[in-house]
């Protein structure tokens, strides 16, 4: 991760004072006026370098050598204000907040130093707020070796959970009340299969036996003759079933949701199509349409998001499966069994405990 501060055409004034009046920032002893200038002609914006914690600041007792007695305000609001090389003996760079200046524009801030019982809300370098995101990269993925460092002062520990560094569905350094944790998460890939448990929006084919549509194609394990949807009909005819939801996390990645259907004919030879779909929030995803031969075959097809996107693990609770049937005239074509697997992935955690928080 690279760290760039802009210096250039950049002109700055700072005078140590001991005021005499009441600081405006309560509680600290000593403070610093910075002007910043830019003398260029194009407008120029970053955070900016300021040299604080002089050697002599600190040997003079004037100002604490961890950093926790430096704030700034700028037009009477606090801001922040970042240390680079805190561990670094004599001085210490301090960033300032994020500044733009207009060519030939002054910006006036204060530097407040020497409160013995100041702590600071330490932001990372370079940003504008406490996370930072970077692009993805084959160095940042856990190979044979990957070393997640951060330096870390703390006050106190944190009272819930809190990340340092994270990848998404990869790892992640985290510390808490009790420990600093490192977090190791595996993508584990399975599916679960979605029966049809109501009717959908459309209801159409006859039922054999006469109960509901849906009963007669649920079961898990086919059972041809005994239950199904049929129609004689030349023309398209259509059944849609709602689906139970499974037990899909909240967290997994859908990849895939594929529909299964067991069909036939009355016929001698083929004749008479069919066709599986998806549906959900009014849109329809068709699969292809196929002929119908004169025994029991169960068909399978990857079928899109109706609506187009990614698949959401919220899309299940409304999902709904179909299919549509035609026949030769004089003949019946079936249905006998419909389901929906839905592939998906879902992080597993790895923890390893190592230490305790405390100041460091």
């Amino acid at each position: 991760m690279k760290r760039m501060f802009i210096l250039a055409s950049v002109l700055l004034v700072m005078t140590l004072m001991i005021p005499t009046v009441a600081l405006a920032l309560e509680g600290y002893s000593y403070y610093y006026n910075v002007s910043f200038y830019n003398s260029g002609t194009s407008e120029i914006s970053g955070r900016f370098l300021v040299p604080t914690n002089a050697k002599a600041l600190v040997d003079g007792h004037y100002i604490q050598d961890d950093g926790e007695d430096v704030a700034v305000t700028y037009g009477g609001t606090s801001e922040d204000v970042v240390a680079l090389g805190l561990d670094e003996a004599g001085s210490v760079n301090w960033a300032m907040d994020y500044l733009t200046l207009a060519p030939s524009q002054t910006k006036n801030k204060t530097m407040w130093l020497g409160d013995t019982d100041a702590v600071r809300d330490q932001a990372w370098i370079g940003m504008d707020g406490d996370t930072n995101t970077v692009a993805d990269a084959a160095s940042l993925d856990i190979t044979t070796n990957l070393t997640l460092q951060a330096d870390v002062n703390l006050p106190a520990p944190p009272t819930s959970e809190q990340k340092i560094i994270s990848k998404n569905n990869a790892y992640a350094l985290v510390v808490d009340a009790t420990d600093f944790i490192f977090r190791a998460t595996k993508s584990t890939a399975t599916s679960a299969t979605l029966r049809p448990n109501a009717a959908g929006y459309t209801t159409n084919l006859t039922a054999q036996p006469a109960v509901a549509n849906y009963l007669n194609v649920d079961e898990a394990s086919t059972d041809d003759y005994s239950t199904y949807v049929h129609t004689g009909s030349t023309s398209v005819v259509t059944d849609s079933y709602s689906l139970d939801n499974g037990t899909i996390p909240a967290d997994a990645t859908i990849s895939s949701v594929t529909v299964y259907y067991r069909i036939t004919n009355t016929y001698s030879a083929s004749g008479g199509s069919s066709q599986p779909f998806l549906y959900l929030g009014g849109n329809t995803s068709l699969g292809t349409s196929a002929n119908i031969v004169n025994s029991f075959t169960t068909k399978s097809e990857i079928i899109t998001r109706p609506g187009g996107g990614s698949w959401a693990v919220a899309d299940i609770a409304s999902l709904e499966a179909g299919i549509k049937l035609s026949a030769m005239g004089g003949f019946d074509s079936l249905c006998t069994q419909i389901y929906v697997v839905v592939t998906y992935s879902y992080p597993t955690f790895t923890e390893v405990s190592i230490g305790v928080p405390a100041k460091r």
